[in-house]
């Protein structure tokens, strides 16, 4: 009888120290959470993305005409999308 009512305190304690240790990782979770949300503070670069790369780029003529293309090809859709 005296097993009995050890098992039943140690799984008593057990279950208190689960629940314990949920809410801690659960506040840790929200805090995680709150820092992550914060620091994704979007920034604009300096220069678009698209001048970085024809900058990079534009020693090459076939690769500078590529990006021309690329870039009126997205400029396109950009207007096809907001015509909807």
């Amino acid at each position: 009888m005296q097993g009995i009512k050890d098992r039943t305190a140690q799984g008593t304690k057990l279950l208190e120290d689960i629940k314990l240790r949920r809410q801690e990782l659960a506040v840790k979770a929200a805090e995680v959470q709150a820092a992550a949300t914060s620091n994704t503070a979007w920034q604009a670069p300096a220069t678009p993305l698209g001048e970085q790369k024809t900058r990079l780029d534009a020693s090459d003529p076939l690769d500078a005409q590529f990006l021309r293309w690329e870039a009126e090809e997205e400029l396109n859709n950009l207007k096809k999308n907001t015509g909807k």
